[in-house]
């Protein structure tokens, strides 16, 4: 209705990931009869990021155990991670942050466990979580350059200026020449 193209402002993954809770409260309605339908669609979409505050401590857990990391050590790192870092806040809002996190430490396990056991469905099932992660956030498309050249950021920086200079000595030939 206000001629605004919101694709390019919001990504589509979000909306996909509404869903569920959109029609839960077209069932929760009746329940709460003095809330407005509009006052429930608001509360259930906000319980997405409370769902996925424990699931992510819970993958967090489950990649550090992949990288063999003790379990007593791996539980404190997550309780760790989910109580000094900015998740409990996130959790009381419907922002994307929180599932765009879930969907790239989904897709880093899945991509620990493949190194280990080298089974192909872990590296379908990484990009499958790569690609939702990317569709909830653009900006995690970032984080997918070193998954696919198998090199950390350091070592892809170093392969940029390399390539660079390569350029720039063949720009400095053709001057010479």
């Amino acid at each position: 209705p206000d001629q605004i193209r919101y694709l390019y402002k919001l990504p589509i993954g979000t909306s996909i990931l509404m869903i569920p809770f959109y029609l839960l409260s077209k069932f929760i309605a009746p329940l709460i009869s003095f809330m407005p339908p509009r006052g429930n669609r608001k509360v259930t979409v906000s319980f997405t990021n409370s769902i996925f505050v424990p699931l992510c401590a819970y993958i967090f857990f489950q990649l550090l155990l992949t990288i063999k990391i003790k379990a007593r050590a791996a539980f404190i790192t997550s309780c760790l991670f989910i109580f000094t870092t900015m998740m409990l806040p996130y959790a009381k809002s419907a922002w994307s942050e929180l599932q765009a996190i879930f969907f790239f430490l989904l897709s880093s396990c899945f991509l620990f466990k493949y190194r280990n056991t080298t089974k192909a469905h872990n590296i379908f099932l990484a990009g499958v979580s790569t690609a939702a992660a990317a569709l909830i956030r653009y900006e995690f498309i970032i984080f997918i350059i070193p998954w696919i050249t198998k090199c950390n950021i350091s070592a892809l920086f170093c392969v940029i200026i390399r390539v660079f200079q390569r350029k720039m000595s063949c720009k400095r030939m053709r001057i010479i020449t």
